[in-house]
């Protein structure tokens, strides 16, 4: 029993937070090979892969067909994952953990370095204000 939980829930886990969910989608490519198939008899699976995986998104008719298969569509995949820590001990004490801030000292790189009789001066160089 123990066995089939474990497999179950880790199926769950990899069909929610992969892209193995995508395999689910197998049937369908190979309904659109028949398809194709059906319409050319010299269309091998590897052409058929080829033109619908390698030479881009083409824009045709068949393009919602085209879609549906599997690692054809970008589905963004958000997925949470909770941790639950099971505490077997009843007398279980968690640490005390401090944290101590450390001071750096500031340093202002934005200081001037020209001496402030340069600035005085008459002929100084055009200002944006």
């Amino acid at each position: 029993m123990k066995k089939f939980i474990a497999i179950a829930l880790l199926s769950i886990y990899l069909m929610t937070a992969t892209e193995l969910r995508e395999l689910l989608k197998f049937p369908v490519l190979i309904e659109h090979f028949a398809e194709h198939k059906s319409k050319n008899r010299s269309i091998t699976l590897w052409k058929f892969l080829c033109l619908h995986y390698a030479d881009g998104i083409a824009h045709d008719a068949e393009h919602d067909k085209n879609m549906k298969l599997p690692f054809k569509s970008n589905s963004c995949c958000n997925s949470c994952t909770a941790l639950v820590f099971l505490i077997v001990e009843g007398n279980y004490i968690s640490p005390i953990i401090k944290f101590t801030e450390e001071r750096k000292p500031v340093i202002n790189f934005y200081t001037s370095l020209v001496s402030s009789s340069y600035l005085k001066a008459i002929w100084q160089p055009p200002q944006i204000c």
